[in-house]
């Protein structure tokens, strides 16, 4: 079920710390409820309650919520219900009730083609798409029906150029490969190694494929030399091999993009090795669990949404809210993420008006500029020059001693490259 800032200072530019102290937060029994359908990706259907009367917006949600990537998914796909949920117990968008219906693609292209021919013959509104796997299928499929398409993990030919009916709500993670080479390569220059060695450790999505290659340019760019570049495949449960050789090569620095589980296992094995400088890691392996648990003083992540700290702003006090009042932890991997895309969603709904077909959707996610989500990502959504949203990002490090999270410099923009 279902959502710019001014240029800033280059992510290399390592600058003063501020501490970012983060509540630990525990959600309640779930309240998903089936939605009466089965799902093509072998999973039942789930909805977020809706309120009695007036009419149906009907978005759909297709994502891997049994295979390699559920971990990351699942929270994501709670987020989006979350927020719907609540928005239906408060009267719905315009009167009407938001029914979204998920379904299990198994990070599977045939599942989630078969899922979102479903939601065009039910002529959804919009659909919900969670991996680079299959957008790269159903972005195509939903241009063509001229259904928006709101992607977690779009690549960067389906933002550049412009394509009107895809949209995500961040720095595709694509782009993010040349930050974090340059972010930890500066990094391990002020601990005083001139001409840091790099290893490079990713996934083989396609939007992890082009992180590594981005790094691997960056790499070249500065001038520095990788030793090691080492791929996990789409379906590995375990990243031990993979850092073995890398930790071999005995790089200076790491730049990591594996899901929180492999990347626990990989920086154990490091460590456990005898690597002891600088890795930076990709969102998906930041998430405040595994920072916790990693408890390592030389562990980054540049994260393209912001932690879930409570007092913050009254948005992330009414997001930390919501997921506790659907049953679910704020702090989950991506969980942030789908409710901010949820409020990206309701926002362009509630400009739509209703009925709203997936055309007149489109021209008001097309129209959405300057939309602050209060804290919930780094800046505004803007969709007036590209369907990007908010490109900014910022670097985290652990702090073991006070068991915080500390900002390292400022948020800044991540082009689209």
């Amino acid at each position: 079920m279902t959502m710019r800032a001014p240029r800033a200072k280059t992510l290399a530019a390592i600058l003063g710390i501020a501490a970012l102290t983060l509540t630990a937060l525990t959600g309640c029994g779930s309240s998903n409820k089936s939605n009466g359908g089965g799902s093509t990706g072998g999973g039942a259907g789930t909805s977020a309650a809706a309120p009695s009367g007036g009419g149906t917006y009907e978005i759909g949600l297709t994502g891997d919520f049994s295979a390699g990537y559920a971990a990351l998914a699942v929270p994501w796909r709670d987020g989006i219900l979350a927020y719907f949920d609540a928005v239906n117990k408060a009267g719905g968008i315009n009167g009407n009730k938001v029914n979204v219906t998920a379904l299990d693609d198994g990070n599977t292209p045939t599942n989630a083609a078969a899922n979102v021919h479903r939601f065009i013959s039910a002529k959804d509104s919009a659909v919900f798409v969670y991996s680079s796997t299959t957008a790269v299928t159903v972005g195509p499929l939903l241009s063509d029906a001229k259904i928006p398409a709101s992607i977690l993990a779009p690549t960067l030919d389906q933002l550049e150029p412009v394509q009107p009916y895809l949209f995500t709500i961040t720095a595709p993670l694509a782009s993010l490969g040349k930050p974090m080479l340059d972010t930890v390569v500066s990094i391990g220059k002020e601990k005083g190694i001139a001409s840091p060695k790099v290893g490079i450790l990713t996934g083989q999505s396609p939007v992890l494929a082009a992180l590594n290659d981005a790094a691997v340019q960056a790499a070249k760019d500065a001038g520095v030399t990788v030793v090691e570049n080492q791929k996990l495949p789409t379906t590995a449960t375990t990243s031990d091999a993979q850092a073995l050789a890398l930790a071999s090569k005995k790089p200076d620095v790491v730049v990591l993009a594996a899901s929180n589980n492999l990347a626990i296992s990989a920086v154990g094995v490091l460590r456990q090795q005898g690597f002891t400088g600088p890795i930076i890691a990709y969102p998906g392996a930041g998430s405040l669990p595994t920072m916790k648990q990693l408890n390592d003083a030389n562990y980054y992540v540049l994260n393209t949404s912001p932690y879930s700290q409570a007092g913050t702003t009254p948005t992330i006090d009414k997001f930390i809210a919501d997921v506790q009042a659907y049953g679910k932890d704020p702090n989950s991997p991506n969980m942030i993420n789908g409710y901010a895309q949820g409020m990206v969603m309701g926002k362009a709904l509630e400009a739509c008006g209703y009925p709203c077909t997936g055309e007149k959707l489109q021209a008001a996610m097309s129209g959405l500029s300057n939309l602050d989500l209060d804290g919930l990502l780094f800046g505004p959504i803007d969709y007036s020059q590209n369907h990007a949203g908010c490109t900014l990002g910022q670097v985290f490090v652990w702090d073991p001693d006070k068991q915080v999270l500390n900002k390292v410099g400022d948020p800044t923009e991540i082009p689209l490259s």
